[in-house]
């Protein structure tokens, strides 16, 4: 795979938004000049200023970031109740185009409802988001979830996963106990679960027949993120080793090729993996912990 190192998208922001207003302020700066000579006010771009230059200088660059910085709402707020008094939280967050799933300290997950469309009424902001399901599992902390139009999947601190019927009402389809070492991610393509786990271990499960499926060592240290590109046939994992790896993607529906098999392996040095996501169906971007440059790879043509 071909790699381009180092795409430093807050420094490129950075810089942009620097540029710009700093040749806005000069050009607003020679206005100002301009229109206060008559009143014998000039402002100057040095260390000395008299008190209307200062108040204009700052109501201009306070203008500017106003201007500059887009306003921040919030969409919706879900509180999950207390349990005995218990500070609760919220980890491991999935959607597919219909639904919303988020994981729980108490070890529910809630499930919420997505409509086409938000509109505003009034001074009440309708969302469209409802809480349409509050999913129980066992009382320990979900580390993550992971959905398709099929299934919901939801895992905990134990490795226990727990997999929903999504058209059929979320009813439970069946529940795969952990071996002690805690799921911490996981991808869902169809009714196939891809689960990592600190161990090390990926495990891949098929909701239909109720089993796991395919079990290998993956990584030295606990999995970071795990990716799936279908269309590329291949899937890749990262992990706290330093190392991304790309897997071939099983095929279920065949003897032949229902086994994985490893791709690609590259080191990325001094990175501690956080996790990745896709531009297309083959590039990959990977961001690491402490770190604001991302790493981008591509298959070689």
């Amino acid at each position: 795979m071909n790699k381009n190192i180092d795409v430093s998208l807050k420094r490129t922001s950075s810089t942009f938004s620097v540029t710009f207003i700093g040749t806005l302020l000069q050009h607003l700066t020679i206005l100002l000049q301009e229109l206060l000579k008559n009143q014998h006010l000039i402002l100057h771009w040095g260390f000395e200023y008299d008190f209307v230059g200062i108040f204009l200088a700052v109501f201009l660059i306070v203008s500017l970031r106003s201007f500059l910085i887009p306003s921040i709402g919030v969409l919706f707020l879900f509180h999950s109740e207390p349990h005995d008094l218990e500070d609760t939280f919220m980890r491991g967050i999935s959607s597919n185009s219909s639904y919303i799933f988020v994981g729980t300290s108490l070890g529910n997950v809630p499930v919420f409802g997505i409509e086409p469309s938000a509109k505003a009424s009034g001074d009440v902001f309708e969302t469209g988001f409802t809480l349409l399901h509050n999913l129980q599992t066992v009382k320990n902390p979900i580390m993550c979830t992971g959905g398709s139009l099929s299934v919901l999947a939801s895992a905990n601190e134990t490795g226990c996963i727990f997999t929903f019927d999504v058209s059929g009402a979320f009813e439970l389809l069946f529940k795969h106990e952990g071996y002690g070492f805690p799921v911490t991610c996981m991808a869902v393509l169809d009714d196939v679960i891809y689960a990592g786990f600190s161990s090390g271990h990926i495990r891949i499960y098929r909701s239909n027949i109720h089993e796991c499926s395919v079990e290998f060592t993956a990584h030295t240290r606990a999995l970071c993120g795990i990716l799936l590109l279908p269309r590329s046939n291949f899937f890749v994992s990262c992990s706290e080793d330093q190392l991304m790896r790309v897997w071939s993607l099983p095929n279920f529906t065949s003897t032949t090729a229902s086994h994985v098999d490893m791709l690609f392996t590259e080191q990325i040095s001094n990175r501690l993996c956080t996790g990745m996501a896709a531009f297309s169906d083959s590039r990959i971007c990977i961001a690491s912990y402490d770190d604001d440059n991302l790493i981008v790879y591509a298959p070689e043509l």
